[in-house]
């Protein structure tokens, strides 16, 4: 090789080894070293040899070598004359003399410094390091067998010999190694310079930069590890290295029922470095004894709303415990500052050990060269400053959330690729906007609200509110050991509720996620998400929201929104299909009232925000009002269900509000049913059907909890259903015709009316090119009667931005919400469609392959996760156990054109 060899990891003594590999060497040094001839000093000591086999190399002329120095000199008299002038107090105890296996070297009269080698430097040396120095020092005479390579070798024996040392192949290259030393505490990424500080402790000066580099390179290539041979990836079982050892996660027993882990199962087994090779360890001891559970729970249930949320806090907890990614996701605390998400998330990083855990924002993540190596081998990416301007991007965070290869690069380290193992966690109380609001965001995105905040003087009457406290005083309560340890326990059980589910156990749908976390970046969605819920047969007055609103906005300290502005948000949430309408029928005077129908106001909005001056007789009755004594019924409440929980009910008395037109597949009837106080959806899987608008009392019926809410089942054989004839006339004759009378969806019986279903079918109608707002509204005012031209405006430009229609200037959805695809839309939802059933028909189709499928019809991922996510809502498809998709039917019942607007 050319260039300085000070650079080659392997041969800085390339001359001499090629001289030296020629021929037999030690054959050789015995037929030169024969009959060499010394010379004598006139005191009978020995103070030169004729020179050996180092003479013939030609690194340096002269016949004779000082014993003592290794000078050569060219006489027997100038040898003498140079032992009496460099060496005056010469003689038994300065002079080396041979043995009977040929020259011994003073290693004292080397520039070899080792002062340090018993300071705290150098550790407990348990390798022969008097070796490693008589080696160097016998390579370092041209007449010694020994060379460099020798001596190298013995002290990467010496070093193997104090601990265990491992390289992971995928990670080195030729010039750089990934080197790694056991320590007592587990497996260290410091081992080149562990190495450097050993050597440079026992040999001092010798142990040159170069030197150290060819031991390292030397002590890497001998224990050479394969990655997936690392944390124990290789072994059948979920291991988890905690500080006081391993547990096997699979050995956990699990209760399905209550997504509980027996903890009387958890069992501490013994490490074994060598062969689990751990890169990480908690740094939290498994002690239940120890741990403060009861008060842990205690705290978090007072900063956090739901069950659901708590739960999926311990899942991530429990994701960041595993050595591999379990599940794509990344997890985003929400809240205003003092809210406690940071306090939570500080909780996870200490129960991992700070070590264990990077730091780099999302925006890091996605733009900087290096960020990748601080990730990938830790146990969690923590950031709470998870804030500013709409990302450009989040292809990175996407791989990263999958737990897919990617490469990455360290400063002075090589590149390599590795799938990382960081679970993604994240805080903001001004979360930026993401680039896409679409499917592939939304499976991976898991928001967790954290609502409340710590005031001095907290309203009891705002729920919100809580009582303060320095955050010295919190973070010393939460970092007490029975605190971590607790914590420790709640993410062991997290991580095996997240394997045994497959998934987190959240009851939101992705929609629904990306929704909650868009509204923290939206006041009124905030309040949409906390005061409103979809309900059919439902409606709501316009002044009595507009003041709930406002209240809502009081509390959070948010400044007050006029109608318009609510409902320009509240119009564009997916999830709450208000259809405004004017009617004389909402209230017995007769005077016109504006409403929005199909939505509720939430529990809590009854609860804290709906004014006691609003129309509660609609509303579930007026909290402040006494109870009705003279109803008969003794059966219990859907409020008290729903309070008591799951188990059997004796009866209860509902009404049926809506019923499913197509169940889903495993069931025969499903909908939702009201009490005078509260609604709960119900299920039936065989022989009983409920009729919409009817009123009904169930006996023995079960009710099961659903996470966040729970379900009527109602069972053929042991529920019996009794019918109650309790409608009014107008009641009746609005079942019997739906065009006329106040229905339980609340449709105007005036005949200049229209209602919102109509007003929608005659737009999709009207629709049947791409157009302009106004010359569609213009189409449609011809057709059906509206309050005026906007309302129906306002509808047209709805309908556009759900995709439900073609509209001049919007095109096509992509992963920006456009594309250039002159196709008719509903065309490209026929492909799609057709890909889905053709492949379903055997069994359930990953989202994946419908994806790739479409993309050779140039249909893009986003217009296709777009679709599904409709299809899924409509009921149509539905995720089947193994994560993909299937049809609810043999065909999907859609109609592309009516559903795309398409010609």
């Amino acid at each position: 090789m050319e260039g300085d060899d000070a650079d080659d990891p392997v041969n800085d003594d390339a001359d001499d080894d090629e001289i030296e590999s020629a021929v037999d060497m030690d054959t050789l040094r015995d037929g030169i070293d024969e009959g060499r001839e010394e010379v004598v000093n006139d005191d009978g000591d020995v103070v030169a040899r004729e020179r050996g086999l180092d003479a013939l190399t030609g690194h340096s002329e002269g016949t004779f070598e000082c014993v003592v120095c290794g000078a050569t000199i060219d006489s027997e008299h100038g040898a003498k004359i140079h032992f009496g002038r460099k060496h005056p107090d010469g003689g038994d105890d300065a002079v080396v003399t041979p043995d009977d296996d040929g020259d011994e070297v003073d290693w004292n009269g080397l520039d070899i410094d080792t002062s340090n080698s018993d300071d705290e430097t150098a550790g407990d040396s348990d390798g022969d390091w008097d070796a490693v120095r008589d080696t160097y020092a016998a390579a370092s005479v041209g007449s010694s067998p020994a060379t460099k390579a020798d001596a190298r070798d013995v002290a990467v024996k010496a070093l193997e010999d104090e601990t265990d040392w491992m390289s992971i192949i995928e990670r080195c290259n030729e010039t750089t190694y990934d080197l790694w030393h056991l320590t007592d505490d587990g497996w260290e990424d410091d081992g080149y310079k562990h190495c450097e500080t050993r050597l440079r402790a026992e040999l001092g000066s010798v142990a040159t930069d170069t030197e150290v580099r060819h031991i390292v390179a030397q002590l890497a290539t001998k224990n050479y590890v394969e990655q997936e041979r690392t944390n124990a990836r290789h072994l059948d079982d979920t291991l988890i290295p905690v500080l006081n050892g391993v547990i096997n996660v699979d050995d956990i027993e699990y209760d399905a029922d209550t997504r509980t882990i027996d903890w009387d199962t958890v069992e501490v087994q013994d490490m074994e470095p060598n062969r689990h090779r751990f890169l990480y360890r908690v740094q939290t001891e498994w002690d239940p004894g120890s741990a403060d559970v009861e008060g842990l729970d205690e705290w978090l249930t007072t900063i956090t709303r739901t069950d659901e949320a708590r739960r999926i806090i311990w899942e991530f907890g429990g994701h960041a415990l595993h050595p591999r990614y379990p599940a794509d996701a990344f997890m985003v605390a929400l809240g205003d500052g003092g809210s406690g998400k940071s306090q939570v998330l500080e909780v996870i990083k200490s129960v991992l050990g700070g070590d264990n855990v990077s730091v780099k924002t999302m925006h890091a993540i996605q733009t900087e060269r290096f960020a990748g190596k601080d990730v990938v081998d830790s146990r969690a990416n923590i950031n709470t400053e998870l804030t500013g301007k709409k990302l450009q991007s989040i292809n990175k965070l996407k791989t990263y959330t999958a737990g897919e290869e990617d490469s990455v690069e360290g400063k002075g380290t090589a590149a390599f690729k590795s799938k990382n193992d960081a679970t993604m966690l994240f805080a903001s109380d001004d979360p930026p906007a993401m680039p896409q609001d679409n499917r592939a965001l939304g499976r991976r995105l898991y928001p967790i609200e954290f609502p409340c905040a710590y005031v001095q003087n907290p309203d009891p009457e705002n729920p919100f509110e809580l009582q303060y406290r320095s955050k010295l005083e919190v973070q010393a309560e939460l970092q007490a050991d029975a605190r971590l340890k607790a914590a420790f326990m709640r993410a062991v059980e997290g991580l095996k509720r997240l394997i045994e589910e497959g998934d987190f156990t959240s009851e939101k749908s992705w929609q629904e996620r990306v929704a909650q976390y868009e509204s923290y970046a939206d006041p009124i969605k905030d309040m949409a998400r906390n005061c409103l819920k979809p309900a059919d047969g439902s409606a709501i007055e316009s002044g009595d929201l507009e003041r709930t609103a406002n209240a809502f906005f009081d509390a959070k300290g948010h400044e007050g929104r006029d109608m318009q502005q609510i409902m320009s948000v509240v119009g564009q949430i997916p999830s709450l299909p208000a259809s405004k309408r004017r009617t004389r029928s909402f209230t017995p005077d007769d005077e016109r009232h504006t409403v929005y129908d199909g939505i509720a106001f939430t529990g809590d909005a009854k609860e804290h925000w709906v004014p006691s001056s609003a129309h509660w007789e609609h509303y579930g009755g007026d909290p402040n009002a006494d109870a009705d004594d003279g109803d008969e019924f003794d059966g219990k409440t859907l409020k008290e269900i729903r309070a008591e929980g799951a188990g059997r009910y004796d009866a209860t008395k509902v009404t049926v509000a809506s019923v499913e037109d197509e169940p889903a597949p495993w069931l025969y009837d499903q909908g939702v049913v009201v009490g005078e106080d509260e609604s709960l959806r119900y299920e039936v899987q065989s022989g009983i059907s409920l009729d919409e608008g009817e009123t009904y009392v169930l006996r023995d019926v079960i009710v099961a909890e659903d996470e966040s809410d729970v379900k009527l089942q109602l069972i053929d054989g042991m529920t019996d259903v009794f019918s109650i004839e309790d409608r009014d006339e107008e009641q009746d004759a609005a079942v019997e015709d739906p065009e006329r009378g106040d229905t339980p969806e609340y449709s105007d019986g005036d005949d200049d009316e229209c209602g919102a279903e109509a007003l929608d079918n005659a737009i999709v109608q009207a629709a049947q090119r791409h157009d302009s707002v106004p010359a569609i509204a213009g189409r449609v005012a011809g057709k059906v009667d509206a309050d005026s031209l906007e309302t129906i405006k306002s509808r047209v430009e709805k309908l556009a931005r759900r995709g439900d229609i073609p509209l001049a200037g919007m095109t096509h959805i992509d992963d920006d919400g456009n594309d250039g695809d002159e196709r008719p839309q509903h065309v490209k939802v026929s492909i799609v469609m057709n890909i889905i059933e053709s492949r379903a028909n055997s069994g359930s189709v990953a989202v994946s392959d419908i994806v790739n499928a479409a993309g050779d019809h140039d249909i893009s991922e986003s217009f296709v996760e777009h679709y599904i996510g409709k299809w899924e809502k409509s009921g149509d498809v539905y995720e089947s156990g193994d994560g993909g998709l299937k049809v609810s039917g043999s065909v999907i019942s859609a109609n592309p054109i009516k559903l795309t607007g398409g010609e």
